[in-house]
């Protein structure tokens, strides 16, 4: 079987996740059936179009479900396949009530308090930019991708 690509995208190594997630062990942890190999790309979907619709519903069926559901949205700033700005628009055109306006956030590495990005809050929303992270944001910047997980499980505004 031969991927669209020959493998991974050239602007993604996800050798170690292939690895991994194609584990016996990682398989039967997550339900996947053992006949299945994990690639990041495959040709096995056969999209007809690209849906670029009103995404609103959708996000406002999901915040409906629960009224203690919550989400962080977040984007590196160098990332070239979704864009932060197209994000931030749409954040901006749902209309949502801000709890805490733009502001620098941080995390701490081996070489002291970093500068990981601006984030901004809305009523069950967090926006979160990554500094100098594209698109596999962990892999660019994992300690600042650790703080932004790890709030987010605690619904906290990053700081």
């Amino acid at each position: 079987r031969l991927d669209i690509l020959g493998g991974s995208p050239p602007c993604v190594d996800a050798k170690g996740g292939t690895t991994y997630l194609n584990r016996a062990d990682v398989k039967k942890a997550i339900h996947v059936k053992s006949s299945i190999d994990w690639t990041i790309c495959s040709n096995d979907l056969h999209y007809q179009s690209i849906w670029s619709g009103n995404m609103n519903p959708i996000y406002d069926n999901i915040f409906d479900l629960d009224k203690d559901i919550y989400m962080t949205m977040y984007n590196g700033d160098t990332d070239t396949v979704c864009n932060f700005l197209g994000d931030e628009w749409f954040q901006d055109d749902r209309n949502l009530t801000v709890t805490k306006s733009w502001r620098e956030w941080y995390y701490t590495d081996m070489n002291g308090q970093q500068v990981g990005g601006w984030t901004q809050d809305f009523q069950r929303v967090h926006f979160v930019t990554v500094r100098g992270a594209g698109h596999m944001v962990p892999q660019y910047r994992p300690a600042a991708a650790l703080k932004m997980f790890q709030y987010f499980i605690e619904n906290k505004d990053l700081d």
